[in-house]
């Protein structure tokens, strides 16, 4: 009876960690500018082996339903004060914007450019929709002595591995290739809980293929849940009050 009940409590825990699906996995998890109803300011350092950059920007994102739009606006610095982008999902259907005020002109990012980088972002387009994506199966991991569930996630020629620390169901590392070859390396420093959201505070990206290295930190005192419907309508992009 004992070696009965044993063997019923393996097979109960090997189906459990199976039962789970990568994508149900990847869908819980803490990810990059997957909150709701905020806005904050993100400060940024951008190192190249000849140069430091800071940059500052507004991000602010209102969801409803099946729909949500994300606004980055940057405040710094002035060469690129007031350019803004904003990326409207309705289901399935994404739309990205640009508006550039030097010439006072906004225009959709084209489809073939979803894998491109979000400007001064580090990360595309593509990966803020995972919409149509093919996830492999779910592995697990040990590393450094924590346990990770190891998810990876193809889009057109690109392929995500993710990271997952099993305890809170947080990203600590994202991995991006494309033909085979490393791009970039996503780390998450910080995590913290704002109302109903969780929210990553502070990532760094090692990007291999440009040789920089990019910092952010959200200022945590500029965190608030009040935002205007306006502020996310592609006709008013123009519309700048740094």
């Amino acid at each position: 009876m004992k070696k009965l009940f044993a063997a019923s409590l393996v097979t109960f825990a090997y189906t459990s960690v199976f039962a789970l699906s990568a994508q149900a996995v990847y869908d819980s998890s803490a990810k990059l500018f997957a909150f709701e109803n905020l806005s904050f300011t993100v400060n940024s350092t951008i190192t190249t082996p000849d140069s430091q950059k800071k940059r500052s920007f507004l991000v602010a994102k209102k969801t409803s339903n099946d729909s949500s739009s994300l606004l980055i606006r940057f405040k710094k610095p002035s060469d690129i004060k007031c350019t803004a982008i904003l990326v409207n999902k309705k289901k399935s259907l994404q739309t990205n914007y640009i508006y550039f005020p030097a010439l006072k002109r906004t225009r959709v990012v084209a489809k073939k450019d979803a894998n491109s980088e979000i400007f001064g972002l580090g990360i595309s387009y593509a990966e803020l929709n995972s919409d149509n994506d093919t996830f492999e199966k779910l592995e697990e991991e040990v590393r450094d002595g924590n346990e990770y569930y190891k998810i990876t996630k193809l889009k057109s020629k690109m392929k995500y591995v993710y990271f997952i620390n099993k305890k809170n169901s947080s990203i600590d590392t994202i991995l991006t290739y494309r033909k085979g070859a490393l791009l970039k390396e996503i780390s998450i420093q910080k995590i913290i809980k704002k109302g109903k959201n969780t929210l990553i505070t502070e990532w760094t990206i090692d990007d291999f293929k440009k040789n920089k290295k990019l910092a952010y930190f959200i200022d945590e005192k500029s965190i608030t849940s009040k935002t205007k419907a306006s502020m996310f309508h592609k006709n008013r992009l123009e519309k700048c009050t740094f």
